[in-house]
This record gives C-alpha cells, sequence and structure tokens, in this order.
C-alpha cells in the first residue's frame, strides 16, 4: 500500500501565495467597481490609522470646506442641540427676524429636535447682547463656546433723548418768546417746523398772549374771527367758548 505524501513546506508556501493573490483580485475588482465609496473609505482608514481621531472626526475634516475649529469639552461640558443652528439663527436675527415662534418653526424644519425653552434661554441671552452692543450687525458667535459675543470696544451709544410731551409743548406755544432760553426757543421751532398746522397754531397762540399782554381789546374779534377760519378744531371751539361769554373776556383786557 503506497503512503499518501502530504504538501511540502513549499507548496504550502506556494498554495497561501496564491490565495492572497486572488483576495488582492477579488478587493481590487470591487474597488473598480465601487471606487467612490471604497476610496473614501480608504482615505478615511488611512488617515484615523495614523492619527489620535474618532473616523467620524476625519470624515467631518475630509468633508469640510474650510478648517473646522475643534472645541474641546471640559469636564462636565455638555453639546447642546441648538449649537449647530446658532450661527444660522443669528444671521436671522441679524437681518431683522426676532420672532422666537418663527425662528423655531425654520431650525425644526431644519432638523432641530430640541425643546423650544431651549431656543427661549438663547434667544434671550441674544437680545441682551443686543441691548449691551446696541446693534445687532455687531455681534457675533464665539465657534469654541458657542456664545454670542460683543466686540471689547464699541462706538458710543446714541444719546436717548426725553420726549417732549403735550403739556410742556403747549406751555411753549403760549410763552412770550423773550422770556424762553435758548433750547426752549430750540424746542418751538422744531414743534413749529413739523407741522403748517402747528405754525398756524402757535401764530394764533402768540397773538392771544401778546393781544392780552398789551391789553389791546380792540384786536379781539379780529382774532375771534381767525380762529373760527383757521381750520384747527382746537382754536375753533375757543372761539366759539369767548363769543359766549364775551363780555367777561372784554373785562379781563382791562382788570389790572
Amino acid at each position: 500500500m503506497r503512503q499518501t505524501r502530504g504538501p511540502s513546506p513549499e507548496e504550502e508556501a506556494s498554495e497561501a501565495l496564491n490565495r492572497g493573490a486572488s483576495k488582492d483580485l477579488e478587493e481590487g475588482a470591487s474597488d473598480a467597481r465601487e471606487p467612490t465609496t471604497c476610496g473614501k473609505r480608504t482615505a478615511d482608514c488611512s488617515h484615523a490609522s495614523g492619527l489620535p481621531l474618532a473616523r467620524a472626526t476625519v470624515s467631518k475634516f475630509a468633508q469640510a470646506e474650510e478648517y473646522p475649529e475643534m472645541h474641546h469639552l471640559k469636564r462636565g461640558e455638555k453639546r447642546s442641540l441648538l449649537d449647530p443652528y446658532k450661527r444660522s439663527i443669528l444671521q436671522r436675527w441679524q437681518q431683522g427676524c426676532t420672532n422666537g415662534l418663527q425662528l423655531y418653526d425654520e431650525i425644526k424644519a431644519r432638523g432641530f429636535t430640541g425643546s423650544a425653552t431651549l431656543l427661549r434661554m438663547f434667544l434671550a441671552e441674544l437680545r441682551k447682547k443686543h441691548q449691551e452692543a446696541g446693534s445687532a450687525s455687531a455681534l457675533s458667535l464665539d465657534t469654541s463656546t458657542q456664545a454670542i459675543e460683543i466686540p471689547p470696544s464699541l462706538p458710543s451709544k446714541p444719546r436717548i433723548t426725553r420726549r417732549l410731551s403735550a403739556t410742556r409743548a403747549s406751555w411753549l406755544f403760549v410763552s412770550q418768546s423773550g422770556k424762553l432760553n435758548e433750547k426752549q426757543k430750540q424746542h418751538v421751532g422744531q414743534i413749529r417746523a413739523g407741522h403748517p398746522d402747528l405754525e398756524r397754531a402757535y401764530q394764533l397762540s402768540q397773538d392771544f398772549v401778546m393781544m392780552l399782554a398789551s391789553r389791546r381789546e380792540g384786536d379781539l374779534d379780529t382774532w375771534l374771527t381767525q380762529a373760527a377760519h383757521s381750520g384747527l378744531p382746537e382754536f375753533k371751539k375757543m372761539a366759539h367758548g369767548i363769543r359766549l361769554d364775551y363780555a367777561a373776556v372784554k373785562a379781563a383786557f382791562s382788570s389790572e
């Protein structure tokens, strides 16, 4: 009976090489069929194998159009679901959209899965920084901390002047011009320039005051006619009231 001889070491080595070559040919054919996917995978693997970075990080770097800033979280610090949307929210805010509901709908349509409360907290910070900066265009987003920043040096805020009340404006109208200071005269000029009716009202007011101060009772009838035909309801009503009590008003001109 003839004894069966096993493969020699040389034959085993040759067979292993053949198997390896066949596997390489199969993988090469697979690469040819899927050049994009496999090429990308090979690039990711080759880079990830030589760097202390996760595969997802390498993929992010490979797809980024510019260098993506990396922020290493501190212990206990967590990323917010809102972080990917903060830049676009700031841009919309700078464009004039400050409606929280609308902003929420916009980011939700883009995939935001967080709560409306999360957005409200960010908008509260954004609104506060907006008020501090005086202008939304001065705001920016710190990419490392995802916080709203304002420039360290800001232009001086516009001076806020108090609005002139109707009572004070009326007092200025019936005050003699010679008794007003320069600032008060400036206010009067601004009011008179606001509308032709205001200029007409000022002239009638000053005519009446000067007529009364000079005790020119003979000019009263002329003034009443001008007031009645001025087109100003307040002066028309005033003229009517004076005519109803005409004698008493005439007497006021001669009283001390």
